[in-house]
Parts: structure tokens; C-alpha cells; sequence
């Protein structure tokens, strides 16, 4: 992906890694339960724990019933799929906004742990 080029070095350089993933649940996007998002993990590059997780659903489709969500099929009840309201413009830009604010909050918690050593 893209994002992951640009901010892949500046997340390393924080001894951090950066993993952007467009995830898939189940195989047509027409089924109950098919849902597609992309992810986004990043990991402590020294210590190999998961600092943050952060998703965007792009496509849902769920079984409703009136409108309300359900977990079994019952008559009457209809598979819907449901597009994200973003365009893909917007999803960018909300992706971007999120690594910018992640990246700005862990260099000033590095700027003050330095300080307060």
C-alpha cells in the first residue's frame, strides 16, 4: 500500500513497525459475514509488543430483519450489504490523519522520556 511506503522509514526510525493490511473475512462479498476493512498495527520493533490497532470497514453485509442486525436466519430476514459512506479519498485521508497523530504522540513521549531520564 501506499501509506505503508511513505510512513514505513519515519516509524523505524522510532524503532517502531508499521503494517497496513486490506483484510477479507470470508470469500464473496454477498454472504452474511463478509466484511473487508482495512487494518492498520504497529508494533514495538525492540520488544515486539502491539502498541496500536486502528480499522476502517469498507464493506459489511449482515443479515437484518426490520432493520435490526441478527445472528440466525429467520423468514423474512434479508443478507445486506452495506458500503462505507467515505469515498476512497476520505479513507485515505483518515488513515493519514491517524499515522500523523500516532507519529507526533510517540515522538513526544520519546522527547519527554528523554527529558525526564
Amino acid at each position: 500500500m501506499e501509506l505503508e511506503q511513505i510512513y514505513t522509514p519515519l516509524f523505524q526510525k522510532q524503532n517502531l513497525d508499521l503494517f497496513v493490511k486490506f483484510e477479507v473475512t470470508n470469500g464473496d462479498h454477498f454472504d452474511e459475514g463478509y466484511e473487508s476493512v482495512v487494518i492498520i498495527f504497529i508494533n514495538d520493533d525492540m520488544e515486539g509488543d502491539m502498541l496500536d490497532f486502528y480499522n476502517v470497514a469498507v464493506w459489511k453485509c449482515s443479515r437484518t430483519f426490520l432493520g435490526i442486525p441478527l445472528s440466525k436466519k429467520i423468514f423474512g430476514s434479508k443478507v445486506i450489504g452495506e458500503l462505507v459512506d467515505e469515498s476512497l479519498s476520505d479513507i485515505k485521508v483518515e488513515l493519514e490523519t491517524y499515522l500523523d497523530d500516532f507519529f507526533r504522540t510517540s515522538r513526544l513521549t520519546v522527547f519527554f522520556l528523554e527529558i525526564f531520564q
